[in-house]
């Protein structure tokens, strides 16, 4: 839920985001939603793997999680191909890869439980 809404907000908010003030409160609201990555990484991790695997888990997402290295150079590349330079590019490339996440975790989940509104 929070990573499917961080890329709404790259989508809808970040763009219109013209003045410092406005700037300011888009970084602090998804400042925000993106801590929880970290907050919830161990017992969503646990969740799937179980709580005697955790410190292999943990290990594993976190070096998976080593691959967000590439996105500055695909979204410098995309920036120098928009006309004047523009971020809008670079601001939906952003909210499509947040959404493409959230597929990703609906897809374990249904997959995990056979069910989008079950409890694990």
């Amino acid at each position: 839920m929070a990573s499917s809404f961080s890329g709404l907000m790259c989508m809808l908010l970040w763009p219109f985001a013209k003045t410092y003030g406005t700037v300011m409160a888009f970084a602090v609201v998804f400042g925000f939603i993106c801590g929880i990555y970290y907050a919830l990484a161990p017992p969503i991790t646990a969740t799937v793997v179980g709580s005697e695997n955790i410190s292999s888990g943990l290990s594993i997402l976190f070096v998976d999680s080593a691959i967000a290295g590439t996105g500055p150079p695909i979204a410098s590349a995309i920036q120098e191909a928009t006309p004047e330079n523009g971020y809008i590019g670079v601001q939906m490339f952003s909210g499509a890869v947040y959404i493409f996440g959230a597929l990703i975790c609906v897809f374990l989940k249904v997959k995990m439980t056979g069910s989008l509104f079950s409890y694990v």
